[in-house]
């Protein structure tokens, strides 16, 4: 007898007798349970093997629920395409059901792409066969439970656009188990817009000239003006006209995208939709020795279809020209001599004691050195042996703390800036010191040894 959810047998069992019970069942379609049909048999009969509460496995079947399941997805890698681009398709077939296939397939018509694009012919399958013919790409392939089939391919927009600028085409599988066999799941198609392209690439330098060992900046901006997102965009800016006579500073900056500098070029790719711009900075720093034609030169290239800058453009904004001075620096008005008076056991000092005025144009500053010729200052008396070490004279740029000894065996550094110096020139003063031992009353002296250098 059957009672809901219980089919139960009764009946006079004699020794060594058997009996047995057939009956079937007829699964859901769709399965909305959990795809697993368990039962047990039970008895309480004296003796049973399947008492209730029993666990040997002869008690109990099993039995798995396979549903098949083919998940199709199309995507093309934008929504929209400057003409003249190229958009790739993807479609993925996945198999989500619990039978393999042998085989699951697709087509793919393209009469709704080709009046604006031409087939790339490129097609690709991770696994299976792929095929065009008619307009229409085919795939046939075995797919085992949960592996999936990736199929590539291309096309390209014609620039200028043609047809009704839209890409529109819908895969279809006669596959048991898809999800593209009527047609209505959104995720079997894919629609691209094509649009006019437009982009304004303008690129300066941050000045006319430079001097040798000094920082150039250049400044890129893209902006895209057309009708549709570019995805990406690219720009290219090879340095060959200015690394002759400079070196790059590896500090390249884009506030979207990606850059790269690879042989001698910098790269530019990125995402640009419609009235956005971008804005890439670098540097570079020109080389102390002259190596080159002493002109920074270089234009800026993009292969993005509606770039003002595209190979062989003339436009002026797509290149920038600096020449490059020599690196120049001069010392006028250098004290020529000054006195320290005093008696034994005594120091004295004079501010301002030697002067001078600096000029150059290094932008990366310079330094103002200062040693001493001899180790001692020696009289100038006739018998006299007595002298003074150099060491008992200090030095320090007016206006610091400390002064420090003179050395023989180190020049001391007695001004120093990074930037170049006034138009006119920067006033540079040093303050002196000096502690006289006992020596016989005389003029002692030595010459100071004064040198300033670019950074």
């Amino acid at each position: 007898s059957f009672a809901a959810p219980t089919l139960t047998w009764t009946g006079d069992l004699a020794i060594g007798a058997s009996v047995t019970v057939r009956y079937s069942i007829t699964v859901h379609d769709p399965d909305t349970g959990d795809k697993l049909i368990i039962n047990r048999v039970t008895s309480t009969a004296p003796g049973s093997t399947c008492p209730p509460g029993g666990t040997l496995p002869q008690c109990s079947t099993q039995l798995r629920v396979l549903i098949p399941g083919l998940l199709i997805t199309k995507t093309a890698d934008t929504a929209s395409v400057v003409a003249g681009s190229v958009v790739h398709y993807t479609v993925t077939v996945v198999n989500t059901g619990q039978t393999a296939f042998a085989p699951a397939g697709f087509s793919d018509p393209l009469t709704g792409v080709l009046d604006d694009a031409s087939y790339g012919g490129d097609a690709a399958a991770s696994t299976g066969t792929v095929g065009y013919s008619n307009s229409t790409l085919v795939w046939s392939g075995a797919l085992d439970i949960g592996t999936t089939a990736t199929i590539t391919y291309s096309v390209s927009t014609y620039f200028p656009a043609l047809g009704d600028r839209t890409l529109t085409n819908t895969v279809s599988s006669a596959t048991a188990g898809a999800d593209c066999r009527s047609g209505s799941d959104p995720r079997c198609s894919s629609t691209v817009t094509v649009l006019v392209p437009a982009l304004v690439v303008t690129k300066t330098a941050a000045a006319s000239q430079v001097v040798a060992g000094g920082s150039l900046g250049y400044t890129i901006t893209a902006t895209n003006t057309g009708q549709a997102d570019y995805a990406p965009a690219t720009l290219t800016d090879p340095l060959a006209g200015v690394l002759d006579d400079a070196t790059y500073n590896a500090d390249a900056a884009a506030n979207t995208g990606a850059l790269s500098f690879v042989g001698g070029t910098i790269a530019w790719t990125g995402a640009l939709p419609r009235g956005a711009t971008v804005t890439i900075s670098y540097s570079v720093t020109a080389n102390i020795a002259g190596t080159g034609d002493a002109v920074l030169t270089n234009r800026v290239v993009s292969a993005t279809v509606g770039s003002t800058c595209t190979t062989g453009s003339v436009d002026p904004r797509c290149a920038t020209s600096t020449s490059v001075a020599a690196r120049s620096i001069t010392l006028t008005g250098l004290t020529p001599s000054f006195t320290l008076s005093g008696v034994p056991h005594t120091t004295v000092d004079s501010t301002g004691a030697v002067t001078m005025t600096v000029i150059t144009n290094s932008t990366s500053g310079y330094q103002v050195t200062v040693q001493p010729a001899a180790a001692r200052l020696s009289g100038s008396l006739p018998g006299n042996n007595d002298v003074i070490p150099v060491d008992q004279m200090s030095v320090r740029e007016t206006g610091s703390p400390g002064f420090r000894a003179l050395s023989v065996a180190n020049a001391l550094i007695v001004h120093q800036q990074n930037a170049a110096s006034a138009p006119l020139g920067d006033a540079v003063s040093n303050d002196y010191q000096v502690q006289i031992p006992f020596v016989a009353p005389d003029t002692y002296s030595a010459t100071l040894e004064y040198i300033v250098s670019a950074q």
